[in-house]
């Protein structure tokens, strides 16, 4: 099973516009799509069987990304920005562990919801008089 994102370019493309980040609200978005829907984080994981890299765009702009995949080299991205400097951190891991380490003290880290604890509201079974 390949689970890596399709070519948008070159002769196994399967769509003709690159990826789109940037968040929107859609009416009948629809589920094959390339444009994001709310919201985008534009970061780039690229792993093989021995180790994972990742690119983070810091740029809040509208970016787009085209991918090929080349028999030689696997994999070339183009990221396209709207408009801004492009801002970008490469994690270099080696591990997945540590790509999310390095990811997680770019954005800071966030105190977790106590375990065992759900805030639940059900109006499930409610009835008004």
């Amino acid at each position: 099973m390949n689970l890596s994102l399709p070519s948008t370019i070159g002769p196994t493309a399967r769509y003709t516009d690159p990826f789109c980040l940037y968040n929107a609200d859609i009416f009948e978005y629809l589920s094959d799509s390339l444009t994001s829907l709310y919201n985008s984080i534009p970061l780039m994981h690229v792993h093989s069987a021995k180790s994972m890299v990742a690119v983070f765009n810091a740029l809040a702009s509208e970016t787009w990304i085209d991918i090929a995949h080349v028999e030689k080299c696997g994999m070339q991205m183009h990221w396209i920005s709207k408009s801004g400097i492009l801002d970008i951190f490469l994690l270099p891991g080696p591990m997945p562990t540590d790509v999310f380490i390095q990811y997680a003290h770019l954005q800071a880290l966030h105190p977790s919801q106590p375990t065992g604890h759900l805030d639940i509201i059900s109006v499930i079974g409610t009835t008004s008089v």
